[in-house]
Parts: structure tokens; sequence; C-alpha cells
């Protein structure tokens, strides 16, 4: 073979090479890249974590959690988390909150996170335990069924929600969804709820660490809630139905 055309070939393999692996570490490059920016576009707040227990009489227990977000830029103190907890613990003690008496409050936690959704460096979550059980007599539903108490705010675009576990109510036959009245009390003792925890979070007239929507929206906000609202049909712990038509209470935040 011609020396020369030899010293081609090989010259354009060795380019060839090249460019493929400047390719394939741009290419990694960009998708850590964009999965930094993915991590960063919620800002920093700090969660809070509600959790216990569901079922008396079963072999194993189930575990139901919620959780808020609260635009706080500090973590909790212990003596805010306990106010935070109590609020808690005096809604599973409200009748209205139709929180079965099988489900159980057992911890509070608290924990500052930033940007990317990890504790802040040198930061533990602050706990508080109790041991509190729901008020609501009755048969309760099974274990995964869920009241899911949706979270609005100013922006239509930026909402959120809780679920509530092992709800007991009654159902009207023929559509199968909460009766009137006992939706409207339930709706205020929600509204009462995140209120009181609004006030150990950040005293009025201060609202700057109220319970918030922590979102993605527009590079990452925390939008304050201003309102609860609460659906009539029952839903699951971990999905919300969609298609069935109901009505809703909605419960405006000052």
């Amino acid at each position: 073979m011609n020396p020369l055309l030899s010293l081609t070939i090989m010259s354009r393999s060795v380019c060839n090479s090249w460019l493929l692996h400047r390719f394939v570490d741009w290419r990694d490059r960009a998708r850590r890249t964009r999965r930094r920016g993915l991590l960063m576009a919620r800002p920093a707040h700090v969660r809070l974590s509600f959790s216990g227990t569901m079922g008396l009489n079963l072999p194993a227990p189930e575990a139901f959690s919620f959780t808020l977000s609260s635009a706080r830029t500090a973590p909790l103190t212990q003596s805010e988390n306990d106010a935070v907890a109590a609020a808690a613990v005096s809604m599973f003690a409200q009748a209205d909150s139709l929180i079965s008496s099988a489900a159980i409050l057992k911890e509070v936690k608290s924990a500052f996170l930033d940007p990317t959704g990890r504790y802040t460096a040198g930061e533990r979550p602050v706990i508080t335990h109790v041991d509190q059980a729901g008020s609501t007599g009755g048969a309760p539903n099974a274990p995964q069924v869920a009241l899911v108490v949706s979270l609005g705010t100013a922006n239509p675009k930026v909402r959120g929600r809780f679920y509530l576990p092992m709800p007991v109510v009654q159902l009207n036959r023929s559509d199968l969804l909460i009766l009137g009245p006992i939706q409207e009390l339930a709706a205020d003792s929600y509204k009462a709820f995140v209120a009181n925890v609004n006030l150990s979070l950040d005293p009025p007239p201060a609202t700057a660490g109220h319970v918030c929507v922590n979102s993605k929206f527009g590079g990452g906000v925390n939008e304050r809630v201003t309102q609860i609202r609460l659906g009539a049909a029952v839903d699951t712990m971990r999905s919300r139905r969609r298609s069935l038509k109901e009505r809703y209470v909605v419960r405006p935040l000052p």
C-alpha cells in the first residue's frame, strides 16, 4: 500500500476517534448539567413530615405519612416543631377531621432542605414524638383509603395536596360521595390545622414562613397557601382520582 495513503487513513481514524471521544464527553457533561438543573429547580424550604401507623388489629400495622412545606429560610427550633406537632395532635383529636381511631400519629419531623432537596451541611431534622389516635369511631375504610386536602395559592398554576389517613365517612349511596354536612365540618377542621401550623411557623403579622407549595414553576417558587379545598370523593394514599365529578368545599386562609 502506498505509504502516503496508509498515513491518510490512519490520520482519519485518529481524528474520528478523537471526535467521538469529544462528543461522548460533551454529551455526558450536558446530561450532568441538565440533571443538576432539575435538582436546583426548587427553592430551599422547610419540609414538615407527619407520620404514624394504621390498623390496630393488623399483625403488622401499616405506616402512613403526609407532608407540608414552609417557605422558612432557616430550620425550626425544637419548640417551634413542638408547636407544629400540637397543631397536628389537635386535628387528630377532633371528630370532625374524620380520621379513624385506628390511625395513630406518632412523629412530626421538620428539616431544612437546600435547593437540591438535601439536608444542609451539619443540619439534622428536628423531631417531636407524639401518640395521638384519630377520634372518629365506627368502621374505618381500608388503610389505603384517604382524604385528599388540596392546597391553593394565588398562582393558579401552583397547587399542592396532602393525604389524610383512614377516613371514617358516610357516603351517599347514589353517587358514593361524602355527605355535604360532614364535608363542610371536615374542611373547617383542616383549615384550622393549616392556620395553626402557620401560627407556629411565623406569628402574625408576618407571613413569609407560612405553609407553601414548593414548586419548579418559573424556575422555582415557594407560593404561600391561600386556601384549602376538600373534595367529596375518597381517594387512595398513592393516587388521586381525576375522572369522577365531585363538588368541592373551599376555605380561604388569612
